[in-house]
């Protein structure tokens, strides 16, 4: 049975809902395998329901809370201990840590993007990984095998992202309308795009996908020639039929890894201007 962590209602601010489920929140320290090492970061900590409990595993914790009410509870609460800083500020604008670092949160759905996008969108040494509450639809779009966003695809060459579990409503206060997801996030140990080159791949990958809906030998005639675009799909086991946005991280990096090898550098493609940032 889930039990109720909240002596009071909760606020929603930027599409928090506060989780109050002690299960829920054991899964998510469990599946991030937080031990007395990490620096964690518990995103819109809210009323440190996940911070404490972090604060037992955990070698330090950042509660980031934009909320400055709520930021002054935690503070004066008995969650401000010797290994909890509490930060009453937005994640959007504050700086990562200069040292490795996991997440384990709910986060704000109205800012899902954002958080990981300042998490993922740069290969970051730092960020490991973690496990961090979203919106169902969320989850299914970042975690799809194929994509047509070029940022997504970026993603998921660094990281693993899984769908741990689809949680209920019932397991926040005030419950969302929406269900939600528990996503880890695995930092994927041998890179398959150098950080060197991550950029010129996103640029290739974003090129590619401009427009997308198109066949994979038409999109990538763009940069190849019809005989090294009809071997590079064998070689990949790409089908004939397959639209662009079908290929997989594995795909991508392999006609990317081809392009560094056979077209000479000025004829790379430049990220389109529909798909910066």
């Amino acid at each position: 049975m889930q039990s109720n962590i909240f002596g009071q209602q909760p606020v929603r601010l930027t599409g928090q809902h506060f989780t109050t489920s002690t299960s829920l929140i054991h899964s998510m320290i469990n599946e991030a395998a937080i031990t007395q090492h990490d620096l964690v970061l518990d995103i819109g900590a809210g009323k440190g329901a996940i911070t404490l409990p972090l604060a037992k595993k955990a070698n330090r914790v950042v509660a980031i809370e934009r909320d400055p009410e709520l930021a002054s509870q935690l503070k004066a609460s008995p969650i401000n201990r010797a290994n909890v800083n509490i930060l009453n500020m937005d994640i959007r604008e504050m700086p990562l840590p200069k040292r490795p670092f996991k997440v384990v949160a709910n986060i704000p759905y109205g800012i899902t993007t954002h958080i990981f996008g300042k998490l993922m969108d740069k290969p970051n040494p730092n960020f490991q990984g973690g496990t961090i509450i979203v919106e169902w639809g969320a989850a299914l779009k970042f975690t799809k095998a194929s994509q047509a966003s070029p940022r997504m695809v970026g993603w998921n060459t660094l990281f693993e992202m899984t769908i741990i579990q689809k949680v209920s409503r019932q397991a926040f206060h005030p419950p969302p309308t929406v269900d939600s997801a528990l996503v880890k996030i695995e930092k994927k140990k041998h890179s398959v795009i150098p950080s060197e080159h991550y950029q010129g791949y996103l640029s290739f990958v974003a090129s590619m996908l401009s427009p997308h809906g198109v066949y994979v030998k038409k999109a990538l005639r763009k940069v190849f020639t019809k005989t090294q675009v009809k071997r590079m799909m064998k070689d990949a086991e790409i089908s004939n039929q397959a639209l662009i946005q079908d290929l997989d991280v594995s795909q991508w990096a392999y006609c990317y890894q081809t392009m560094q090898k056979l077209i000479p550098e000025p004829k790379h493609p430049v990220m389109p201007d529909t798909f910066k940032n």
